[in-house]
């Protein structure tokens, strides 16, 4: 996922990565954590890596709470 922030691959790459980890076990926090993480490498970058993930929760129906 990281990697897809850096290059912002924020699409169906992004998604899958997201839907990967979530499967595997990381809770939803894990993965804000993550764009938070690479907000140190560019903020807008994070930035615009929150905003897909939103997205993707949004239009998968995840539970985000």
């Amino acid at each position: 996922m990281s990697i897809d922030i850096h290059y912002q691959t924020l699409g169906d790459s992004f998604r899958i990565h997201t839907q990967r980890a979530l499967g595997g076990g990381a809770t939803v926090n894990d993965v804000r954590d993550i764009p938070r993480f690479n907000a140190q490498f560019g903020a807008t970058r994070a930035c615009q890596a929150w905003n897909a993930f939103h997205a993707h929760a949004a239009e998968a129906g995840w539970d985000i709470g």
